[in-house]
């Protein structure tokens, strides 16, 4: 990087051109500006191609907030750890490996890695505060349900359904107009069958 150049908006334009971007998060880092910055940075440029993957480690997934919070966070153990692999292997492409011979890096090397971040992890400071506080996790719980809740509002009750099981379309489209031949009220969901005829 050349002095006097902006150097935030160097890390921003390398984050965005990476596709798989890995965050350990520890207590220690919980909120760190920096990290916060790079997250922050990444979401803006993410495409449907771009991962970011935050690891955890002595922390809970439900620990994390702000932009890390967007993203499908992984714990650090054997199951997890190999699912990121496997991620970080397709996004290779022409250079990745044949599923058996990362299956073999991956049992050979995991006990080693497990030994030294455990080593690692013991060596850590204690924890000096307190992880998020049950009413923030039931906060974002409502805001998040909420958001759902006015994505899914504008949509017929019907239609709320359907998007889960096309073949249900059918189906009630079927049961509104056999029942508006039935009753002269015009079914039993009136507000349904007059928006659909």
């Amino acid at each position: 990087m050349e002095k006097g150049t902006r150097w935030d908006n160097e890390i921003s334009k390398e984050l965005g051109q990476s596709q798989i971007g890995i965050i350990a998060m520890t207590e220690e880092n919980l909120a760190s500006p920096w990290i916060m910055f790079e997250a922050g940075a990444i979401s803006r440029v993410v495409e449907e191609k771009i991962r970011v993957c935050p690891i955890v480690f002595g922390i809970r997934k439900t620990d994390l907030v702000g932009p890390l919070a967007g993203f499908q966070a992984i714990e650090f153990n054997r199951t997890e750890v190999r699912q990121l692999l496997t991620t970080i292997n397709n996004a290779a492409k022409d250079a990745a490996l044949l599923e058996r011979s990362l299956d073999a890096a991956f049992n050979m090397w995991w006990p080693e890695l497990e030994k030294k971040v455990k080593a690692i992890s013991s060596a850590a400071l204690p924890p000096s505060r307190p992880h998020r506080q049950d009413r923030e996790l039931l906060e974002e719980i409502v805001e998040n349900t909420r958001n759902l809740i006015r994505e899914l509002q504008p949509l017929l009750p019907w239609q709320r359904f359907a998007q889960i099981n096309p073949e249900n379309v059918a189906t009630v489209q079927a049961l509104l107009r056999r029942d508006s031949n039935a009753t002269p009220q015009g079914g039993i969901l009136p507000d349904v069958t007059s928006k659909s005829e």
